[in-house]
C-alpha cells in the first residue's frame, strides 16, 4: 500500500481535502452496493470540521451507517460524547442519520449489549 502524502497551505484546506477524500470513497462504496455502507467516525475536534463539509455532498446518506469509533461511556448530551457529536452535526446539516452507536448506553454493560447488537 502506498500512502499518498499531500502539504496544504492551511487548516481550513487540509480539512476541505480530508471531506473530499472520505466523501470519495463513501460515493464509490456506495455504488458498490445496493446495502449499506459504514462511516466510521471519532471524537474530537477533526470530525467537527470535516464532517460539515463532507455532510455537503449529495450522497444516499440514508445508506451509510455512522458509527463512533471512540465513544466514552456518557450521555449524548454530554459534550464529550461523539454520538451526540454525530447526532448535532446531521442534524444541522438536514441530512438523515442512521447511527450503529451506543443509542445513550451510560453504563458500560449497556454499552456493550448496544455494541453487540
Amino acid at each position: 500500500m502506498t500512502i499518498d502524502t499531500q502539504t496544504f497551505p492551511d487548516r481550513d484546506a487540509a480539512e476541505t481535502a480530508c471531506a473530499n477524500w472520505l466523501g470519495d470513497r463513501l460515493e464509490a462504496a456506495l455504488s458498490r452496493t445496493t446495502g449499506r455502507v459504514s462511516l466510521l467516525l471519532s471524537g474530537g475536534s477533526t470530525p467537527t470540521r470535516v464532517l460539515p463539509a463532507l455532510l455537503k455532498r449529495e450522497l444516499d446518506w440514508a445508506r451509510v451507517d455512522c458509527v463512533a469509533s471512540d465513544e466514552r461511556v456518557v450521555s449524548p448530551d454530554h459534550p464529550d460524547s461523539t454520538e451526540g457529536m454525530i447526532h448535532r452535526l446531521f442534524s444541522e446539516s438536514g441530512r438523515p442519520i442512521v447511527y450503529a452507536g451506543l443509542k445513550g448506553a451510560t453504563e458500560p454493560e449497556d454499552a456493550l449489549s448496544a455494541w453487540r447488537a
